[in-house]
């Protein structure tokens, strides 16, 4: 696979300077050509009730047009931004393995989160029998407070959230709960960005209805993607 990868590249460069050469002296608008990449991940598969999620947190740097999103290293930091940016947990590397915690700018930035051929779904497309009904059977079968079932594979993790001041962050994760982002607003409104909270010992998801000041676009949160 690397040396078809590495042989596509090439391909493209020279097609590049086939297309430079064949528009020498004339004007070419800035950004006619993009030479940002789209991140290339791997996702693995999972089928809850026919409909085909990521089995893990979404793990990606950069914008669906290879634009970079913002990392962030520590609270102060994470509470004063009001654009895109992505944090570990505890603002710790080592904590990598949970996947990576976006906030509310990155979801609904227009220059797309989701990897080409995935999206963040919204609340109309969660709720639905077999995923919607039974939050034990997508619970992972370690790491919670009362463990789930995880009868399809999900292995959904208690990850907790990030507050928009960037402080008391994870003291509620111990086990206890999960927030995953949504791409819809509550009726709408794009100061209300929706998500979705499963608990240790309930069997409903809960569905976030955010004040109208818009600090919930600060929310730090791991994202579930579902195919297109």
């Amino acid at each position: 696979m690397k040396n078809t990868l590495r042989y596509i590249t090439i391909s493209f460069s020279v097609l590049l300077g086939m297309i430079s050469s064949n528009l020498s002296g004339q004007v070419v608008p800035l950004g006619f050509v993009n030479s940002k990449a789209e991140e290339t991940i791997v996702i693995v598969e999972v089928t809850v009730a026919g409909k085909v999620w990521s089995k893990t947190n979404l793990d990606v740097t950069k914008y669906r047009n290879g634009e970079d999103i913002a990392y962030v290293d520590n609270e102060t930091t994470w509470a004063a931004m009001t654009t895109g940016a992505w944090c570990y947990y505890g603002f710790d590397p080592n904590n990598a393995s949970m996947g990576k915690y976006y906030n509310g700018y990155a979801v609904h930035d227009t220059r797309g989160l989701a990897p080409s051929g995935w999206h963040i779904p919204t609340k109309t497309e969660v709720s639905y029998a077999g995923f919607f009904d039974s939050v034990s059977k997508l619970r992972a079968s370690s790491s919670w407070t009362l463990i789930g079932t995880d009868d399809y594979g999900f292995a959904l993790m208690p990850t907790g959230r990030i507050n928009d001041n960037g402080g008391s962050a994870f003291t509620a994760v111990g086990g206890e709960y999960t927030n995953l982002w949504l791409s819809s607003f509550n009726n709408g409104q794009v100061n209300q960005p929706e998500t979705m909270k499963f608990l240790y010992n309930s069997e409903n998801i809960e569905f976030t209805r955010p004040p109208t000041n818009g600090r919930y676009l600060k929310w730090g949160m791991t994202i579930r993607l579902m195919k297109d």
